[in-house]
Protein backbone atom coordinates (compact mmCIF):
# COMPACT_ATOMS: atom_id res chain seq x y z
CA UNK A 1 0.00 0.00 0.00
CA UNK A 2 1.07 3.56 -0.67
CA UNK A 3 0.23 6.35 1.73
CA UNK A 4 -0.89 9.85 0.73
CA UNK A 5 2.57 11.13 1.67
CA UNK A 6 4.23 8.50 -0.54
CA UNK A 7 1.90 9.28 -3.44
CA UNK A 8 2.81 12.98 -3.12
CA UNK A 9 6.52 12.06 -3.12
CA UNK A 10 6.00 9.90 -6.22
CA UNK A 11 4.23 12.76 -7.97
CA UNK A 12 7.02 15.19 -7.08
CA UNK A 13 9.76 12.86 -8.35
CA UNK A 14 7.76 11.99 -11.46
CA UNK A 15 7.47 15.68 -12.30
CA UNK A 16 11.25 16.06 -11.90
CA UNK A 17 11.86 13.02 -14.08
CA UNK A 18 9.59 14.35 -16.84
CA UNK A 19 11.21 17.80 -16.65
CA UNK A 20 14.64 16.18 -17.15
CA UNK A 21 13.29 14.08 -20.04
CA UNK A 22 11.74 17.13 -21.73
CA UNK A 23 14.98 19.11 -21.33
CA UNK A 24 16.96 16.31 -22.98
CA UNK A 25 14.38 16.12 -25.77
CA UNK A 26 14.67 19.88 -26.39
CA UNK A 27 18.45 19.59 -26.58
CA UNK A 28 18.21 16.67 -29.01
CA UNK A 29 15.64 18.41 -31.19
CA UNK A 30 17.78 21.55 -31.40
CA UNK A 31 20.41 19.40 -33.17
CA UNK A 32 17.95 18.12 -35.79
CA UNK A 33 16.27 19.54 -38.83
CA UNK A 34 12.70 18.21 -38.71
CA UNK A 35 10.26 18.17 -41.58
CA UNK A 36 7.79 21.07 -41.19
CA UNK A 37 4.79 18.73 -40.95
CA UNK A 38 6.17 16.96 -37.84
CA UNK A 39 4.55 18.21 -34.65
CA UNK A 40 7.36 18.81 -32.16
CA UNK A 41 4.90 18.38 -29.27
CA UNK A 42 4.98 14.63 -29.87
CA UNK A 43 8.53 14.57 -28.52
CA UNK A 44 7.58 15.92 -25.09
CA UNK A 45 5.65 14.52 -22.15
CA UNK A 46 2.72 16.57 -20.85
CA UNK A 47 2.23 14.72 -17.57
CA UNK A 48 -1.37 15.80 -16.78
CA UNK A 49 -2.55 13.89 -19.89
CA UNK A 50 -1.25 10.55 -18.57
CA UNK A 51 -2.91 7.80 -16.59
CA UNK A 52 -0.64 5.96 -14.15
CA UNK A 53 -0.18 2.50 -12.77
CA UNK A 54 1.89 1.89 -9.62
CA UNK A 55 3.63 -1.33 -8.60
CA UNK A 56 5.25 -1.03 -5.16
CA UNK A 57 7.88 -3.51 -3.93
CA UNK A 58 10.64 -3.82 -1.39
CA UNK A 59 13.94 -4.30 -3.19
CA UNK A 60 16.73 -6.62 -2.03
CA UNK A 61 18.02 -3.89 0.34
CA UNK A 62 14.59 -3.47 1.96
CA UNK A 63 13.97 -0.11 0.24
CA UNK A 64 10.50 0.72 -1.03
CA UNK A 65 10.50 1.19 -4.79
CA UNK A 66 7.58 1.97 -7.06
CA UNK A 67 7.48 1.18 -10.75
CA UNK A 68 5.31 3.86 -12.35
CA UNK A 69 3.79 3.01 -15.72
CA UNK A 70 2.35 6.00 -17.60
CA UNK A 71 0.29 6.15 -20.78
CA UNK A 72 -1.81 8.76 -22.55
CA UNK A 73 -4.12 6.53 -24.55
CA UNK A 74 -7.38 4.92 -23.51
CA UNK A 75 -6.45 1.37 -22.64
CA UNK A 76 -9.11 -1.16 -21.76
CA UNK A 77 -8.73 -2.92 -18.43
CA UNK A 78 -5.92 -0.57 -17.37
CA UNK A 79 -7.21 -0.57 -13.80
CA UNK A 80 -6.76 -4.34 -13.49
CA UNK A 81 -3.98 -5.21 -15.97
CA UNK A 82 -0.54 -3.76 -16.63
CA UNK A 83 -0.45 -1.78 -19.86
CA UNK A 84 2.37 -3.09 -22.05
CA UNK A 85 2.69 -2.01 -25.67
CA UNK A 86 5.33 -1.93 -28.36
CA UNK A 87 6.12 1.42 -29.94
CA UNK A 88 3.63 4.20 -29.27
CA UNK A 89 6.27 6.86 -28.70
CA UNK A 90 6.38 8.79 -25.48
CA UNK A 91 2.65 8.22 -25.03
CA UNK A 92 3.97 5.25 -23.04
CA UNK A 93 6.78 5.57 -20.50
CA UNK A 94 7.77 4.14 -17.16
CA UNK A 95 10.20 4.88 -14.38
CA UNK A 96 11.26 3.34 -11.08
CA UNK A 97 11.10 5.60 -8.03
CA UNK A 98 13.00 4.67 -4.88
CA UNK A 99 10.96 6.20 -2.07
CA UNK A 100 13.53 5.25 0.58
CA UNK A 101 16.31 7.20 -1.17
CA UNK A 102 14.12 9.86 -2.79
CA UNK A 103 15.49 9.18 -6.29
CA UNK A 104 14.21 7.93 -9.63
CA UNK A 105 15.98 5.73 -12.17
CA UNK A 106 15.47 3.63 -15.29
CA UNK A 107 13.13 6.06 -17.03
CA UNK A 108 12.20 4.68 -20.45
CA UNK A 109 9.88 6.11 -23.09
CA UNK A 110 8.68 3.89 -25.90
CA UNK A 111 10.00 4.40 -29.39
CA UNK A 112 8.04 4.83 -32.58
CA UNK A 113 7.96 2.43 -35.49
Amino acid sequence: MLSAVELAAIDHMLQACVADFNTMQRQELSKRELAPYIDKKQFFIDLPRYKRQYVAVLNSRGEKEVWVNCFCSDETNWRTQIVDVDDGGNCFFNVTINLSKGIWHDMAANGTA
